[in-house]
């Protein structure tokens, strides 16, 4: 069946209007393209021929909701590799302390770390094999990584701890050998995390701006980075304060490189590199 790659000013503002009403995210009409690329594969795997057809379908109640966990998978950004800005790790690790000393004045033992948009979980996995080099500081703390995404593809593969070589390469030598086992794989090698790494994080699935987020106790440290750049004004502020609400007071903050708290200079303060420390 011959596929059409055109799909109209209408019919993308339709879709983008699911996405934006589904997750909060903005597409705008420079990414007609993208959304085209993305969205062509599943047009193919129904036997629609073009995107006219398919947003027809859309109305119908029992076909949208069944088609909408497929849209927002396709059409979310999952970009991330080990060890991305890596002098964010370091500053982790300097700031350790501080959150440590915390805990054992309030005679609490648990650490708590959000990774808020974890994608096929490189962001998780490195947040854990660094704590573990700190591991004469944090034995005996209860240590819990919550990773979550909306996409529930990437989830999967996230909870698998399974990576191709090519994904290794800013992982350093004495990570790979220590964290990781060769293991064989559709494709021929890869590496999975080990056991000990994985058993500190929990995969959840959770949409950022419409569910409501539940934790028995507060959260030390938030990494929420190269996020909040997709979504409009109305967005960030519905984000931020639910990140505020359920960041302990002290708690840490960390954004992507190109994002930025000041407008919320009342509720946190610089650090570096586009980390903060909420007041």
């Amino acid at each position: 069946m011959q596929l059409s790659y055109f799909i109209s000013d209408s019919d993308f503002k339709t879709i983008s209007s699911i996405v934006y009403d589904a997750t909060g995210i903005v597409l705008k009409i420079n990414k007609k393209n993208l959304v085209i690329s993305r969205l062509i594969k599943r047009l193919n795997t129904l036997g629609i021929p073009n995107f006219r057809e398919y947003v027809d379908l859309l109305d119908d109640p029992l076909f949208f909701n069944k088609e909408l966990p497929y849209i927002v998978n396709c059409l979310t950004t999952n970009t991330t590799n080990f060890f991305r800005e890596p002098h964010q790790f370091e500053i982790l690790k300097k700031i350790l302390p501080s959150i440590l000393e915390y805990g054992n004045k309030k005679n609490c033992h648990n650490l708590r770390i959000w990774s808020s948009a974890c994608s096929t979980g490189e962001e998780p996995y490195t947040i854990a094999m660094v704590l573990s080099e700190c591991m004469e500081y944090i034995r005996g703390w209860n240590v819990q990584i919550l990773s979550t995404d909306i996409d529930s593809d990437v989830l999967s593969r996230a909870s698998k701890g399974v990576y191709e070589p090519e994904r290794m390469k800013n992982v350093p030598q004495n990570y790979l050998n220590k964290y990781f086992n060769r293991v064989k794989t559709y494709h021929g090698e890869g590496y999975k995390i080990s056991d000990n790494i994985r058993k500190m994080i929990i995969f959840r699935q959770v949409n950022l701006i419409n569910d409501t987020f539940k934790f028995n106790s507060p959260v030390d440290i938030i990494f929420c980075r190269n996020v909040v750049i997709y979504f409009d004004d109305i967005g960030k502020q519905k984000l931020m304060n639910k990140f505020i609400e359920v960041l302990r007071s002290g708690g840490y903050f960390f954004l992507g490189h190109s994002e930025t708290l000041l407008l919320y200079g009342k509720q946190f303060k610089f650090i570096e590199s586009a980390v903060y420390q909420k007041a």
